[in-house]
């Protein structure tokens, strides 16, 4: 059968099993996508207008994101802070050239921790409220409907992934973003590792990317071996090539499987990573601050005792500046 014809059937199928009073939100982000399908084969169906309408309050929503965005990351470029677009979702509405595929409502960015200070700044100035903070993220939200997550990488590996960012628009203004493979990877941790997020969003963002765009397998696999996610990737990817009928090249897997078996990487590089990106910092404009400073404002460790813990957690034995 032809791929509309088993879409048919699916959508059939779902027809007669739905109860939209019941669906949760999860499943609401998937509507507009079915109403595009609707569209593209000319399908009838009695649900067609309540579909129609998750599609349209997506899209708005969307549009009022990107407004309070495009003003967010002007703020940024003006005062040369650096940053990339981290989302998955932009990446989705941009390959399908629609803004109401997807809720965009968790938007996300990646900036190197140097700048967490003034970035911190910026956002409040710019309206957005703190949500949560942490170590490794800082969650904020504006007038109750946008909502963003920050990443805060090490200095190497910002670089690294600004040597090799594309672009994407946001109200047609380029900006760097991760690449498709480091999108990818994004998404198995956030499902299989940090967030436990809802299984809809991944396997259909995934799912889209991998029937729309090509990746390299090289530099993912090399990505998945760097974050210690090989085994999951191989997991996520064996689910979707099952479960969804997913064109997944086995030895990819294969790879991936055999990648996982490497040892992660050492204290000794962990603590070199530290240290260069503390020599950072104090060449762009910090030459003051200690290296214990530095490690309590990375941790965000509001005491000694809290700082000790994260530095034994690293492997290091001083605290000592060189």
């Amino acid at each position: 059968m032809s791929e509309g014809e088993v879409s048919r059937e699916a959508f059939a199928r779902w027809e007669g099993l739905v109860v939209f009073d019941d669906l949760d939100f999860e499943a609401f982000k998937l509507l507009p996508a079915v109403y595009l399908k609707c569209l593209r084969y000319q399908w009838q169906s009695p649900f067609l207008l309540r579909i129609k309408g998750a599609y349209r309050r997506t899209w708005t929503e969307n549009q009022l994101l990107l407004a309070h965005l495009h003003d967010l990351l002007s703020a940024l470029t003006d005062s040369q802070i650096e940053f990339l677009v981290a989302d998955e979702t932009l990446r989705l509405t941009h390959i399908c050239n629609d803004l109401g595929i997807y809720s965009l409502q968790h938007f996300s960015l990646a900036a190197p921790f140097r700048v967490k200070k003034n970035f911190d700044q910026i956002l409040f100035d710019s309206g957005w409220e703190s949500i949560e903070k942490g170590t490794e993220l800082t969650f904020s939200q504006k007038e109750k409907v946008s909502n963003l997550r920050i990443y805060w990488l090490g200095d190497a590996e910002f670089e690294t992934q600004i040597k090799i960012a594309g672009n994407v628009l946001i109200k047609d203004i380029s900006r760097p973003t991760l690449s498709l493979e480091r999108q990818i990877i994004n998404l198995c941790e956030k499902e299989f590792i940090s967030f436990r997020e809802e299984q809809s969003r991944w396997q259909y963002i995934t799912s889209e990317f991998l029937n729309r765009e090509t990746l390299d397998h090289p530099k993912l696999a090399s990505i998945a071996r760097q974050r210690s996610v090989a085994h999951h990737l191989a997991d996520m990817f064996k689910s979707l090539k099952e479960d969804f009928e997913i064109d997944i090249d086995e030895g990819l897997i294969v790879e991936l499987r055999r990648s996982s078996l490497n040892r992660p990487p050492s204290l000794r590089r962990k603590i070199a990573n530290l240290w260069q990106s503390y020599r950072t910092l104090r060449k762009h404009g910090n030459s003051e601050i200690s290296f214990r400073e530095f490690l309590a404002q990375r941790w965000e460790a509001d005491s000694n005792t809290n700082l000790l813990k994260h530095a034994a957690k690293a492997g290091m034995r001083s605290l000592q500046s060189k």
